[in-house]
């Protein structure tokens, strides 16, 4: 194998163990926002972007980079505050 694709193995895993918390944090018993429960998979795509490019970050919105069910953002969607925000406040309650 070489190096080039031992590197995407890694990072493909890494990315799905941070993949898995996330799902670990919405399957969880305490309910992070009743706003995210049916938009989860749009929220984990969002936390993802924003791990891998921080710089992307909108604290009144999103990326107009990321697009959900072939539509960019929109005020329906939480914000990347809210999400990060819901988040830390779960945490806590863990």
């Amino acid at each position: 194998m070489k190096e080039q694709e031992r590197q995407e193995v890694v990072r493909a895993k890494e990315l799905i163990e941070k993949v898995k918390d996330l799902f670990d944090i919405f399957n969880s018993p305490s309910i992070i926002h009743h706003k995210f429960m049916k938009l989860h998979m749009y929220v984990i795509k969002r936390l993802s972007h924003l791990a891998f490019q921080r710089g992307r970050f909108s604290e009144d919105g999103s990326s107009i980079e990321t697009v959900y069910q072939q539509q960019y953002w929109t005020e329906a969607l939480p914000t990347d505050s809210e999400i990060i925000a819901s988040i830390f406040c779960h945490l806590m309650d863990i």
